[in-house]
């Protein structure tokens, strides 16, 4: 019984996928997101994810566009 409790202490293991890292963010944009609720931190990464996928196929259109 002790192992099992002992497991489930802390964080779940993650995927993996992401990293900790340090940003700086104008404050107001981090108070924008931060007033969302939960999950800012989520939709954070998906703008920031939105912004790179645009920048790549537009980058992808002008080349083909040549």
């Amino acid at each position: 019984m002790y192992a099992e409790l002992k497991r489930l202490r802390g964080r779940p293991n993650g995927q993996g996928r992401k990293s900790a890292t340090s940003l700086r963010i104008d404050k107001d944009v981090l108070a924008a997101y931060r007033a969302t609720g939960r999950g800012w931190q989520t939709r954070m990464n998906d703008a920031l994810r939105a912004g790179i996928e645009s920048k790549t196929a537009a980058a992808k259109k002008r080349r083909t566009a040549r």
